[in-house]
């Protein structure tokens, strides 16, 4: 007999038989449930969705990274063999309290600190491979640079916040990426970390502006729709500053987009 319960009744019912429920599994749960799921029972990226994410904003955005990504197997000598993967959302376990970082150690009482060890864990996994076999890795979210406490849970519906805790499933969940903490792992794999950027510097970096012209003069039709893409992803009071990037790489590659 096929399972009718909302998520919420089976996050609720778990709740009464296991206790309380770590905030990682219940984001894993109300984004990844294999049937409630927020991913995979919704689409719910583009304009009818909850959220528009950088690539969907313009091309200029993807033909960046691809270039970015060019550059890099270039800088491999171009291997026949090349593997680019990217990767979605993950799952997280509760941190033991004495493996706190020294950032957030004499934390006042009450304070809240975020942490995901899939992130931690996913870092030192790739950080490995790439150590061993060279390559790069890049990371575009927003974040912070270093580790530190406070709440960045938040939750998106509609293009609007929305709670975090009403209609699992049915919400994007996300919070602010600890991109110190992943560089300290990166570090301690051996890999040469660069300076956390902002997507408007790294993008700028690559050309988007020169880029952003040269659309305009082959589409002068689009001139309008280019220059709003442009300053969605780059301006400061949009995605340009809220976003950053992380790069982390084997000590043979000199990302392009980064200053020097």
């Amino acid at each position: 007999m096929a399972d009718t319960r909302s998520l919420g009744e089976i996050i609720d019912m778990q709740l009464s038989q296991t206790g309380p429920m770590s905030l990682a599994t219940y984001m894993s749960l109300a984004l990844t449930h294999p049937r409630s799921g927020y991913y995979t029972g919704t689409d719910p990226l583009g304009a009818k969705g909850d959220f528009i994410t950088a690539p969907e904003i313009s091309q200029m955005f993807g033909e960046l990274v691809g270039f970015f990504i060019v550059n890099l197997w270039q800088q491999l000598d171009q291997p026949k063999s090349f593997t680019l993967l990217e990767l979605g959302p993950g799952r997280g376990t509760p941190i033991p309290a004495t493996a706190m970082p020294i950032e957030v150690a004499k934390a006042e009482p009450g304070e809240i600190y975020e942490v995901s060890l899939a992130a931690a864990d996913i870092m030192e996994k790739l950080g490995s491979r790439i150590a061993a076999n060279k390559g790069a890795i890049l990371a575009i979210d927003y974040g912070y640079a270093t580790t530190r406490t406070g709440e960045t849970l938040q939750a998106v519906s509609n293009h609007a916040f929305a709670d975090p805790l009403d209609a699992p499933g049915e919400i994007d969940l996300s919070a602010h990426v600890d991109f110190g903490g992943l560089g300290k792992v990166a570090t301690e794999l051996g890999l040469t970390v660069e300076k956390l950027s902002t997507q408007r510097d790294f993008l700028g970096g690559l050309g988007i502006v020169e880029r952003a012209t040269q659309l305009a003069k082959a589409n002068p039709g689009q001139i309008d729709t280019i220059a709003a893409a442009l300053k969605r992803l780059v301006d400061s009071t949009e995605m340009g500053t809220l976003f950053k990037v992380f790069c982390a790489h084997s000590g043979n590659i000199e990302p392009i987009g980064f200053p020097k």
